[in-house]
């Protein structure tokens, strides 16, 4: 178990104010602070879950109407005290107005909307929460210019912080702005810079809108580092998730896009899902009359139903949950008949496979086509090998080998097998015979993408 928790120890941030980047776009710190000058509390980031490691959920954004004075102090946002500055300073208000400021307050509320965080832009008073002072220059806090923002940081989240965004350095720029907040209100949580462009949590820019992503990235300012607390990345999105938990989670899309609903199929058929979401798919899984067949990480989504199932109707269902356990699932029923034995079975150009009949080599798309994604293939999939041969396969069960003459069932890891190219082959067919991917030595292929032991890369056809 990996604990929200660094050692301070050789904490030390290095900003550098050299270089063209920083001329760009003014850029935020943090200050590391005495432990004993705030609540900071440490919590398991390897867990998520909706309600987080308890602690406030609120953000305030505060504009410091009328001018706003902060003491130095034991850090509490309710009685406006700071840990990271020696004297009290009086900051004056946001000077763009009310429709820039809202227009901040809707950006951040954008950036935060994936976790269990509430914006607010009225004083909660002594309610807990996190403030986020959003007004004024470096200067008014006894900072040198050019500093974006600041914070206090501890290797855990530190409760009731204040954190400084200097509007004014922005020249009311809206989006710096919010992104400087949900920088420095993320170091309040305990977070490092990271040397990832798309994220809000860098020093890099020329990339567009950032927001929080589920990347573990490198530290750093201007270049990849180690993290100040400890370890070589940082996921801003799972432990700011891990802090205060996930916002209502959408639930994946999910589409079964072979077979239709109510088709006639053979034993072992294929069954292709359409999944989507938002947060990233964690898990998709085969049932077959509510028995699980298998279960799948990352796409492609293409399963094969059991070979031993017997005639009549069958429910098929695909149960898709994504990276916060969100699960949606959609449902068909097929009609099981008699399984190929041979391509004899079959329409012409097709063959067997599995006891089921595919296009077959010489057809557009068919088995042993050559293609280079999966859109150019019947089966929505395209095999590669370290050679660079591309070609179309069909799942198949390397236990029976069922694949026609001239392939062989090749393992693809937690995707079962597919037909590839080879001398093997015992499930009848077409008797064609095509030349073998790679090298004739019947050795395991030294495929890409390292799926399995095989490692056979796979491309899905895209819907």
């Amino acid at each position: 178990m990996v604990w929200f928790r660094w050692s301070l120890l050789s904490l030390a941030v290095v900003v550098s104010t050299a270089g063209p980047a920083l001329a760009e776009r003014p850029r935020g710190t943090y200050i590391p602070i005495d432990e004993s000058m705030a609540d900071v509390r440490y919590v398991d980031d390897t867990v998520i879950t909706p309600q987080g490691h308890g602690g406030s959920h609120i953000l305030y954004l505060n504009r410091c109407r009328g001018g706003e004075t902060f003491s130095p102090g034991f850090n509490d946002s309710r009685q406006n005290r700071s840990s990271i500055i020696d004297r009290s300073y009086t900051l004056p208000e946001y000077p763009y107005g009310d429709a820039s400021f809202e227009q901040v307050a809707t950006c951040v509320r954008q950036l935060m909307a994936p976790f269990n965080i509430q914006v607010v832009t009225e004083d909660p008073g002594q309610t807990p929460h996190h403030e986020a002072v959003v007004c004024g220059k470096p200067t008014d806090l006894g900072m040198q210019n050019g500093v974006g923002g600041v914070a206090p940081f501890s290797c855990g989240v530190i409760e009731n912080s204040i954190t400084y965004t200097f509007a004014e350095v922005y020249g009311g720029q809206t989006r710096f702005i919010c992104e400087t907040i949900a920088q420095e209100a993320a170091h309040g949580w305990g977070l490092d810079h990271e040397y990832l462009c798309e994220d809000p949590m860098t020093y890099l820019s020329g990339c567009g809108p950032k927001s929080y992503q589920d990347i573990d990235a490198r530290c750093g300012e201007f270049s990849a580092r180690n993290c100040q607390c400890g370890g070589a990345t940082q996921n801003s999105f799972r432990r700011i998730a891990a802090v205060f938990g996930t916002a209502d989670p959408t639930p994946p899309s999910v589409t079964i896009t072979e077979p239709a609903n109510n088709a006639t199929v053979d034993p072992g058929f294929v069954v292709r899902a359409d999944i989507t979401d938002d947060q990233g798919i964690g898990s998709a899984s085969l049932y077959v009359d509510d028995n699980l067949v298998l279960s799948l990480s990352e796409p492609p989504f293409v399963f094969n139903a059991p070979n031993d199932l017997a005639d009549g109707d069958h429910k098929v269902e695909i149960v898709a949950t994504d990276s916060f356990g969100a699960e949606a699932r959609d449902s068909i029923f097929v009609i099981v008949g008699e399984p190929c034995s041979s391509a004899s079975d079959c329409e012409d150009g097709e063959v067997c496979v599995d006891g089921r009949c595919v296009a077959g080599p010489g057809t557009p798309g068919g088995l042993g086509e050559a293609c280079e994604s999966g859109a150019d293939c019947a089966s929505g999939l395209c095999g590669s090998d370290s050679s660079g041969n591309k070609v179309c396969t069909e799942p198949c069960d390397p236990a029976a080998n069922a694949c026609p003459g001239g392939f062989e069932c090749r393992s693809a890891g937690e995707a079962g097998g597919v037909c590839w190219p080879g001398a093997g082959g015992g499930g009848g067919g077409c008797g064609c015979t095509l030349g073998r991917a790679g090298d004739d030595t019947g050795g395991p292929l030294g495929l890409l993408g390292l799926i399995g032991a095989v490692g056979l890369a796979l491309v899905r056809r895209r819907r």
